[in-house]
């Protein structure tokens, strides 16, 4: 590929990256190659970013059936729970999140309903666990008294 057309598709990836306002997770984006920007990127995996992207503008663009609205209401809800998802102008916090390979490593507009239930279970999970417990034991305190010219006393 010659440096001409790797300008290009980089202008076309930044261009769909605008137009599904994912500017502010260019970095997250590039981390699903290992990169840290675009001279990182193989020419090969240039072109797997561009249809990566062309995929997001598509699924973006397209409406949505309402399994698939019902399902994304679901993940929002477990979001909002765990404190991901606050108001409806901040999505860099939810993208940031779902972008991680362990979690889904896709945008949420980007799955489908069998990778949308799955992403569900596994907020759940998260949601579900409980909070670590410390290694060391409860230790039961019994409260000692001082009366003066009596001793000590401990009451129960």
């Amino acid at each position: 590929m010659t440096e001409f057309e790797r300008g290009a598709k980089v202008r076309r990836i930044n261009t769909l990256m605008s137009a599904c306002r994912l500017i502010p997770n260019r970095t997250d984006i590039l981390a699903l190659w290992d990169a840290r920007s675009y001279d990182e990127l193989t020419d090969n995996e240039i072109v797997a970013l561009q249809a990566y992207m062309e995929f997001a503008h598509r699924a973006k663009t397209t409406p949505a059936t309402d399994a698939i609205r019902r399902l994304r209401s679901q993940v929002l809800a477990h979001l909002t729970k765990l404190g991901m998802y606050a108001s409806p102008e901040d999505w860099t916090k939810v993208n940031r999140f779902l972008l991680q390979r362990r979690i889904c490593g896709r945008l949420l507009y980007m799955l489908d309903a069998q990778e949308l239930q799955a992403l569900v279970r596994k907020l759940r999970a998260i949601g579900d666990k409980k909070p670590a417990t410390t290694s060391r034991p409860s230790v039961q305190v019994t409260p000692i008294y001082i009366i003066p010219g009596g001793g000590p006393t401990v009451v129960n």
